[in-house]
C-alpha cells in the first residue's frame, strides 16, 4: 500500500459537483478532510538535450520573444540540479521540442510548406515498434524536433498532444515527461497531464502520477481519470473511495472489460476473470502488477511497446515473462539490446548450466534459454566452443523472429573476434551483426572467410555479399547484368523463394545495378500479387508531392507511413524506391540506403 496524506480527499474533490455529497459521505466515515491542495507542483522528468535556443517561439507581438527565462526543478528525490530554457510566455507548444539540427533534430523550417489539418491526420498513423532501427531514429527525431507547425485549418487537435501519444506509445518515455513537463509548467492541459501521468505509472512512480490526478481541474470526470483515480484510492488504501470512484466510471459508460475486472479484483479480493483481447495501458498494468496476475503472452504482443519494456523491467512480474517481454521490447525498439544484455546477466544460472548451455537451453522457455546461451557465450574462451554456442543462439533468434535482436545483443561480444577457420561456419552471421552496426570494413572480412571457406553456407555468403553492395562505402559489387539469371535457378517459378529473389534483384536494380531484359520477363513467374505493406495511394501521391516540393517533414514522415508498421522486410519495392527516393532528396542518403539493408537482410531470414 501507498501512503498519500490528504490524495483521497484531494482527488474526490476534483468531481463533478453533482456527486460530492456522496462522495463527502465516504469521506466522512473514512475520517478524510476535503480539503483540496493546491500546491504547485514541480515539473519533473530528466533532462535529456535540451537547449535554450529549440524551445522558444516569438510570443507574436513584433515577433520578440521576451528575455527572460524559466528554471526546471530538479526531479523530486534526486540530487539533480535545474536547467534553463527560454521563456514559456506565450510559446505555441504544438512547437516545443528537444531536439535543434545541431542535438540530433531536424531544422526549425522542418514544416514548412505543409499543411496542418493533413498533419494532424498523419501523425497518428505514424507507426511505432516497427522492426526498423532506422525507422526508429528517424522517428523520434521528427517527433522531438522543436519547430513551429503552420498555421491553417485546424479541428482543434493540439499537435503536442498528437506527438506526446507517438513518443509514449514507441516507449520514449523519459522524452515524452519532459516535452508534456515543458508545457504543463505554463499550462494545465487535461491531455497533456493524462499523458504525463500514464508516463509515471510506467517508471513505477504512482505518488506522481496520482498527483497530476489530484490538481487536475478541468476534465477530472472522464473514464480515462477515473480509471486513473480508482488505482489511485486503491493503492492509498481508500476502499469505499475506490468502488465509488468505479461506479462513477461505470456511469460514464466506461467500456474496459480489463479494467472492470482488474480493478474489482483488487478492491474486492474477488476471483474473478480477466478477459483476454484488449490494448493494455499503464491502468492495467499497474493492475496487473497490484493482483499479482500476469496478462497474457498474446495481449503482450498486441501491445505498444511501451508496455513491454514498462513489464521488462518490473520485478512484480515473473522472471520469464519479463524476458519474454524484454527482448520484444528490444525488437521494437523500447528497450536498447544493453539493456537487454543486463537483463539476461541477472538471471540465476548454475555452473553446470552454463558448462551443459547447449542441451540446457533446449528444455527451457525460449526467452530463459536465450538468456543462458548469452551467458555461455560470453564465458567460453575456446573458439569452437564459442563458434557453436553463437550457431545455436542465432538459430533460436531466427527461430523466433528475433534475429536482429540478437545482432544487436551479440555484437559486443563478437566484435573483437578475429575472422578465423572455427567460425567459418556463422562468419556470415558476424558480418551481418557487424554490418547492422556500421563496422562496414569488419563485414568485408568476414565475408572473405564466408567466401573462401569450404563449411560456410554459400547462400548465406551470398546474402552477405548482397548487404555489403547497399551502404555504398567505396565497396562495389561485381556485377554482370545477366548474373541475377542463376539466382533463379533454384527457385521454383511462382513459388515464395522465387518472389524474394526477384525482390532482392529489383531493389538492387534501384540502388544502380541493371537487369539484362529477358531476366525481367521471367520475374513475370513471380506471385502477382504481393502479401506485404501496400500503402494507399494517397500517401504515395502525397509522399511524390513532398518529394518534388522538398517538404522535409512530410518526406519523413509519409515514408515512414508508407513501410508501415512492419518495416522495410514487408514492404514492396516501388515503396523502397520511393522511400529510398525520398530520403535522398533530403540529404538522409545513408537511412536510405539502410531501409535497403533492412529490407533485404529480412527477405534473406524469411522462410522459403
Amino acid at each position: 500500500m501507498i501512503d498519500f496524506p490528504n490524495k483521497a480527499a484531494t482527488l474526490l474533490g476534483r468531481l463533478q459537483l453533482s456527486r460530492i455529497i456522496g462522495i463527502g459521505l465516504i469521506l466522512a466515515a473514512a475520517g478524510l478532510s476535503a480539503s483540496v491542495c493546491a500546491q504547485e507542483r514541480a515539473v519533473t522528468g530528466p533532462p535529456r538535450g535540451l537547449s535554450r535556443d529549440n524551445t522558444t517561439e516569438p510570443d507574436g507581438q513584433n515577433g520578440q520573444t521576451p528575455p527572460a527565462v524559466r528554471s526546471l526543478d530538479a526531479r523530486p528525490g534526486t540530487a539533480e540540479g535545474g536547467i534553463l530554457i527560454g521563456t514559456l510566455s506565450g510559446v505555441d507548444d504544438a512547437g516545443l521540442g528537444l531536439l535543434s539540427m545541431a542535438t540530433g533534430g531536424f531544422d526549425r523550417d522542418v514544416w514548412t510548406g505543409s499543411d496542418r489539418r493533413a498533419l494532424e491526420l498523419l501523425i497518428p498513423s505514424l507507426p511505432v515498434g516497427a522492426p526498423s532501427a532506422t525507422m526508429a531514429i528517424l522517428t523520434r527525431r521528427l517527433l522531438l524536433t522543436a519547430a513551429p507547425f503552420p498555421p491553417g485549418v485546424t479541428s482543434g487537435a493540439s499537435m503536442l498532444n498528437l506527438r506526446l501519444e507517438r513518443l509514449f506509445a514507441a516507449g520514449h518515455v523519459d522524452d515524452m515527461l519532459q516535452l508534456a513537463e515543458l508545457s504543463l509548467a505554463t499550462s494545465k492541459n487535461s491531455e497533456t497531464a493524462h499523458y504525463a501521468a500514464w508516463g509515471y505509472l510506467v517508471r513505477r512512480q504512482p505518488r506522481e502520477a496520482c498527483e497530476i490526478a489530484s490538481e487536475l481541474t478541468q476534465g477530472s470526470d472522464q473514464p480515462n481519470w477515473l480509471k486513473l483515480r480508482t488505482l489511485c484510492f486503491a493503492l492509498s488504501g481508500e476502499q469505499a473511495a475506490a468502488d465509488l470512484t468505479l461506479g462513477l466510471w461505470r456511469e460514464q459508460d466506461g467500456d474496459d472489460p480489463v479494467f472492470a475486472a482488474l480493478a474489482t479484483r483488487l478492491t474486492t479480493q474477488a476471483e474473478i476473470d480477466i478477459p483476454p483481447g484488449i490494448r493494455l495501458d499503464p491502468v492495467h498494468m499497474a493492475l496487473y502488477a497490484e493482483t499479482g496476475i500476469a496478462p497474457s503472452e498474446a495481449d503482450l504482443m498486441a501491445a505498444d511497446p511501451v508496455i513491454l519494456a514498462a513489464l521488462a523491467h518490473d520485478e512484480r512480474f515473473a522472471e520469464d515473462l519479463r524476458l519474454f517481454a524484454a527482448q520484444w521490447a528490444e525488437h521494437k525498439g523500447a528497450v536498447t539490446a544493453t539493456e537487454l544484455g543486463v537483463m539476461f546477466d541477472r538471471v540465476q544460472f548454475s555452473d553446470a548450466d552454463v558448462s551443459n548451455a547447449l542441451s540446457v537451453a533446449a528444455t527451457l522457455a525460449p526467452a530463459r534459454a536465450s538468456a543462458l546461451l548469452y551467458r555461455a557465450v560470453k564465458s567460453l574462451t575456446v573458439p569452437s566452443a564459442s563458434a557453436e554456442v553463437l550457431r545455436a543462439a542465432f538459430s533460436l533468434a531466427h527461430e523466433q523472429g528475433l534475429y536482429v535482436t540478437a545482432a544487436r545483443l551479440y555484437w559486443p561480444v563478437v566484435q573483437g573476434l578475429q575472422p578465423a577457420e572455427p567460425y567459418a561456419e556463422i562468419a556470415s552471421d558476424i558480418g551481418r551483426l557487424a554490418l547492422l552496426a556500421g563496422e562496414f570494413e569488419r563485414a568485408r572480412a568476414w565475408y572473405d572467410l564466408a567466401r573462401q571457406s569450404v563449411r560456410a553456407e554459400p547462400k548465406a555468403a551470398r546474402g552477405l555479399r548482397l548487404l555489403l553492395a547497399i551502404p555504398n562505402n567505396g565497396y562495389e559489387l561485381p556485377w554482370r547484368p545477366t548474373e541475377s539469371a542463376k539466382w533463379l535457378a533454384d527457385a521454383p517459378s511462382g513459388g515464395a523463394l522465387f518472389a524474394r529473389r526477384v525482390n532482392e534483384i529489383l531493389a538492387l536494380e534501384v540502388l544502380g545495378y541493371p537487369v539484362n531484359n529477358e531476366i525481367t520477363t521471367r520475374f513475370l513467374e513471380a506471385p502477382p500479387h504481393h502479401t506485404g505493406n501496400v500503402p494507399s495511394s494517397v500517401i504515395l501521391a502525397r509522399l511524390d508531392t513532398a518529394i518534388e516540393r522538398r517538404q522535409v517533414g512530410e518526406i519523413v514522415l509519409l515514408s515512414l507511413i508508407a513501410l508501415g508498421p512492419a518495416g522495410p522486410g514487408h514492404a514492396t519495392v516501388p515503396t523502397l524506391s520511393v522511400v529510398h527516393r525520398g530520403l535522398k532528396r533530403i540529404g538522409l542518403d545513408q537511412e536510405a540506403r539502410q531501409i535497403f539493408v533492412e529490407a533485404l537482410l529480412d527477405w534473406q531470414l524469411a522462410t522459403p
